[in-house]
């Protein structure tokens, strides 16, 4: 199998070298509620992957069901239904990865923090948009898992003029947002946020993510 690293020119990654780790600005839960357009507990229900239109790049397509649906607004008569569409993935012998973005397994359940429409988004952070869910086997209770980001290093927002942070890095700009992993001092890579450093409740977390968009919880 070819594995291709992320989102370079297909011809020039036909080579040996190993898949640079991407680079992309660390985003605490409030940043993820404020710049997402869809949060949601969802069902992967199943991932498929295709060339683009020029035979260039591999684009994965998630299929989600909607468990709960915090943020966002529905497309009509599809009221339980997500979708998001993100670079890398499989196509017969050929793969193409992105490093640090989030996977999906048919199957899974996870809470996702996305930007886009309902019918084309992408999770928000690469891997910091999605946190895995597990359901602990003596309680029942749904547990939300910290995001999983082994394959990328964290940088500080550089706030601009107004005061205002820089939003994260995006698929479409990994080409030029990619580097070597390495330890903070060497990388400018950062500590991870409180909040994504351990495993909460799924009502503790539902509960802080409505606080923070300004819904009352009963």
């Amino acid at each position: 199998m070819v594995v291709i690293g992320a989102l370079l020119a297909l011809p020039a990654l036909l080579s040996s070298r190993p898949a640079a780790a991407s680079i992309v600005v660390a985003m605490d839960l409030p940043a993820l509620v404020k710049q997402a357009d869809h949060i949601a507990v969802v069902d992967v229900v199943s991932t498929s992957a295709d060339w683009d239109a020029k035979h260039e790049r591999i684009f994965t397509t998630v299929e989600l069901k909607v468990v709960e649906r915090w943020k966002g607004a529905p497309v009509a008569g599809a009221e339980d239904h997500l979708r998001i569409v993100q670079p890398g993935g499989t196509v017969g012998d050929l793969t193409m990865t992105v490093t640090g973005l989030s996977t999906f397994s048919p199957g899974e359940r996870a809470l996702v923090f996305l930007r886009g429409t309902a019918n084309n988004a992408r999770v928000l952070g690469l891997g910091q948009g999605k946190r895995p869910m597990r359901q602990e086997s003596t309680s029942g209770k749904w547990m939300v898992s910290r995001p999983t980001m082994r394959e990328a290093t964290l940088v500080k927002p550089r706030a601009d003029h107004s005061g205002a942070t820089a939003p994260s890095v995006s698929p479409t700009n990994l080409k030029q947002s990619t580097g070597t992993v390495g330890n903070s001092s060497s990388t400018g890579g950062v500590t991870p946020a409180a909040d994504s450093t351990r495993d909460r409740g799924l009502d503790e977390m539902r509960a802080e993510v409505k606080s923070l968009m300004g819904v009352a919880t009963p």
